[in-house]
């Protein structure tokens, strides 16, 4: 299955998300990444903008000939951007039938990478307490930050991190964000 991947951020693109996804379905063969920064809406207009690049999306992943799309943004306190992506998952965009699995990281995808101590462990070879609600968390890319301190990139962490979290750990520290999106990548495979 050839899959385009929209993200917006550079974390998300470099080995993380990738893991993930083969992870929720290894029918996955080859991830696309593109920035959704560079996705156009094709719609006019006020309103809705996430709506409109989710079918930008469903569009160009379409015409580019890949058999399903893949939308992952940050939350970043904006309760609308979920409501968005959701209508767009739903079959709001006027094409009901290309497979799809758009989500949306609460509060930001960096809270997904700190949801897991054990999987923090293992990477950077120490103990690493639990954090509290990854969801709840106001700054999850400062906590990551002060977790690696000086071991390594956030890049280089995320992406190891994303190896070792356990799935299921991760859709129950993460209920609103990353367990529908686990789902919806997860029913890529009865399209």
């Amino acid at each position: 299955m050839r899959v385009r991947v929209y993200h917006d951020g550079l974390h998300e693109a470099s080995g993380a998300l990738e893991t993930l996804l083969s992870r929720l379905c290894p029918q996955i063969a080859t991830c696309d990444f593109k920035s959704s920064i560079r996705l156009r809406s094709r719609q006019h207009g006020k309103g809705a903008g996430y709506l409109k690049k989710a079918a930008a999306a469903v569009a160009e992943a379409r015409e580019e000939g890949f058999d399903a799309v893949v939308f992952l943004i940050d939350e970043d306190g904006d309760p609308e951007r979920s409501q968005q992506m959701n209508a767009a998952q739903e079959g709001h965009l006027g094409d009901v039938l290309f497979p799809r699995a758009f989500g949306v990281a609460i509060r930001s995808f960096d809270a997904w990478m700190v949801a897991d101590e054990a999987a923090m462990a293992k990477t950077l070879a120490r103990t690493i307490d639990c954090q509290k609600s990854p969801e709840e968390l106001k700054s999850p890319k400062e906590v990551a930050r002060s977790i690696v301190a000086e071991s390594m990139s956030l890049r280089e962490f995320y992406a190891e991190v994303s190896r070792w979290v356990r799935i299921d750990h991760l859709e129950d520290r993460c209920p609103a964000g990353f367990a529908p999106f686990a789902q919806r990548v997860r029913s890529l495979l009865a399209s």
